[in-house]
C-alpha cells in the first residue's frame, strides 16, 4: 500500500477535529471545541493542521469526512468543505460513518451514538460487516434487548446499556481513532464516484 498522504474531518462530537496522515502515522492533528460556529474554525483549523504535519494541500491524495450521524449543521459544513476541496485538487472525497470508525473488527458488537432526547442511533456488526442498518431507538427500549448478551457494546453509555443486557464486554466513548480512519480511508481511495452526504437517520 502507497502510503498516500490523507487529510480527514470529524465534526460529530461537540468537537472540530482535522488530522493529516498516512496508513501508517499521524503526520498532524488539531482539535477544538466546537458547539458551533464550525463554519469560521474549521478552514483555519485545516490551514494549521498541514502547517503542523510540513504539508502543502497540493500533496494531499485525498480528503476523508465522518459523515455523522451527528448534528447535520455541522456535518453539512464538513461534508461541503470536503468535497469542495476534492473538486478543487481533483483527488477522492471519501465519507466513513461514526459506526464503521467505532466497530471492531475482531468480535460481535452493537455500536451506539447519542441521539436526540433520550434516543439513541445502533448498528450491529459481525466480524466487521454490518448486521442490521442504522436505527434509532429510545435507550429504554435497547436496555431490553436481551439478545445483546454476547455483543460487545460501544459507544454512547456503553457500560451502561451492557450491564442491562447482560454483555460481558463495552467499550465506554464515541470518540474516534484517526489511526483507523486514515487506514479505512486508503482502503477506498481507489473507488469511484465518491460523494459524501452528512448520515441522516429517521
Amino acid at each position: 500500500m502507497n502510503k498516500k498522504k490523507l487529510l480527514a474531518i470529524n465534526t460529530t462530537d461537540n468537537t472540530c477535529s482535522v488530522a493529516v496522515g498516512t496508513h501508517e502515522v499521524i503526520l498532524g492533528y488539531k482539535e477544538m471545541v466546537a458547539d458551533k460556529g464550525h463554519s469560521e474554525i474549521l478552514i483555519p483549523l485545516i490551514e494549521k493542521t498541514l502547517k503542523e504535519s510540513n504539508t502543502d494541500v497540493t500533496q494531499i491524495d485525498g480528503f476523508l469526512v465522518c459523515t455523522g450521524p451527528g448534528n447535520y449543521t455541522s456535518l453539512r459544513i464538513a461534508v461541503s468543505t470536503v468535497r469542495g476541496l476534492s473538486l478543487a485538487r481533483n483527488k477522492p472525497a471519501i465519507g466513513i460513518n461514526l459506526f464503521e470508525l467505532l466497530r471492531k473488527k475482531e468480535t460481535d458488537c452493537l455500536v451506539i451514538v447519542k441521539g436526540p432526547l433520550d434516543k439513541v442511533y445502533i448498528q450491529k456488526f459481525s466480524s466487521g460487516a454490518k448486521i442490521t442498518e442504522p436505527t434509532l431507538i429510545s435507550l429504554d427500549e435497547l436496555k431490553r434487548m436481551v439478545e445483546l448478551d454476547s455483543f460487545t457494546i460501544i459507544g454512547f453509555k456503553a457500560k451502561e446499556v451492557a450491564n442491562s443486557v447482560g454483555s460481558i464486554e463495552s467499550i465506554e466513548g464515541t470518540k474516534i481513532s484517526f489511526e483507523k480512519f486514515f487506514v479505512l480511508g486508503s482502503s477506498q481511495l481507489t473507488l469511484k464516484n465518491q460523494r459524501p452526504v452528512p448520515m441522516y437517520i429517521r
